[in-house]
């Protein structure tokens, strides 16, 4: 691969239950290649990824290979019980430093 050609990624969807001011259990539900495919299966709960106890949804891409680094592009979604959604947020103060949230 040349400096110019971009590495391929893919965008994890990750489901994170949140705990005071941390986090506890976290789910990864897959990937796909496309930030839109993945972002469209959160906001339409996929597979009820909420499954009554997940708060946020994570979406990191990553470059494909056995170390998978992370790109920096993270998308967060919160759960909405009025709405019965995921709902686009910031990221959560206790998830400032953490990445590869699907794949650790």
């Amino acid at each position: 691969m040349t400096k110019k050609e971009k590495p391929k990624t893919h965008f994890f969807i990750t489901a994170v239950e949140s705990k005071e001011d941390s986090y506890g259990h976290t789910r990864c539900w897959g990937y796909h290649e496309s930030f839109q495919i993945a972002e469209k299966e959160v906001l339409k709960n996929f597979g009820d990824m909420h499954e009554m106890m997940y708060d946020y949804i994570v979406i990191e891409e990553h470059c494909m290979g056995i170390l998978a680094f992370t790109t920096g592009f993270t998308k967060w979604y919160k759960w909405n019980e009025k709405q019965q959604k995921y709902k686009s947020t910031k990221i959560p103060e206790w998830a400032a430093n953490i990445c590869h949230w699907g794949i650790c």
